[in-house]
This record gives structure tokens, sequence and C-alpha cells, in this order.
């Protein structure tokens, strides 16, 4: 199923990332394209055998941030959305009105975007 986001439909948003199964799921692949301002995403959860692909556009920020701790840099520990926009807030004049959405991997390392709208394509 193929759905787009915006900051209007957050709690759909919510719903939808706490149901998925991106928790154990791999980053197979990143295309940032700053010409056109959007951000691809692809993952695979092998425990579940599914694929969740990611398409950021209107993107205002890309962020990584490394992390610490050991462990593996392509492994998702969670999704969330940064609603304070609390390491964005640094680099950005506004974020107001755009999704900020955050990888947090198991090595502490994160993925920052924040964006206009995202679209979600979680195969089902």
């Amino acid at each position: 199923m193929k759905k787009t986001f915006t900051i209007l439909e957050i709690d759909s948003l919510k719903d939808l990332m706490y149901r998925s199964c991106i928790h154990d799921a791999s980053i197979t692949e990143i295309y940032p394209d700053f010409q056109s301002a959007t951000v691809k995403i692809n993952t695979r959860n092998r425990i579940f055998d599914k694929s969740i692909n990611f398409l950021f556009e209107g993107v205002q920020t890309f962020l990584f941030t490394k992390g610490t701790e050991v462990g593996s840099p392509q492994e998702i520990l969670s999704l969330g959305i940064d609603e304070k926009d609390s390491i964005v807030s640094v680099h950005e004049k506004k974020t107001q009105g755009f999704l900020h959405i955050v990888f947090y991997m198991f090595c502490d390392d994160e993925y920052h975007i924040v964006a206009e709208h995202v679209t979600i394509d979680d195969n089902e």
C-alpha cells in the first residue's frame, strides 16, 4: 500500500509507523537528490520478508549524525517523528509545517529528514 503524508496527516503517519515492521529492518539504499529536493530510502525487514520504501519530497534538511555505540549502521532500531525539531532547529530557519522524521539506528546513528511530505510504500 502506497500512501502520502503531510504534517496534516501526522496522526495517521504515527499509526502506520507504530503498526509497521520497521524495527529490525535494514536500510538497503539511500538516494538523496539535492537538485530535486528528494530523498529515497529503501528498507527491508528479513524477519517478516517485507520491504518498506520511503520517498521524501520537498526536503528542507537531510542530516546524518554519527553515534558512538557499537552496532550495525544499517539496522533500524526505530522510526520517529520529532515534533520539537530539536536537532534541526539549529540548522534550519523554518521547519514549521514540515514533517521531521528520524531513523534511529542500532549503532546510535540518526538520519533526520525534514520534508513537505513523505510517501511510504509498504508493499502490502
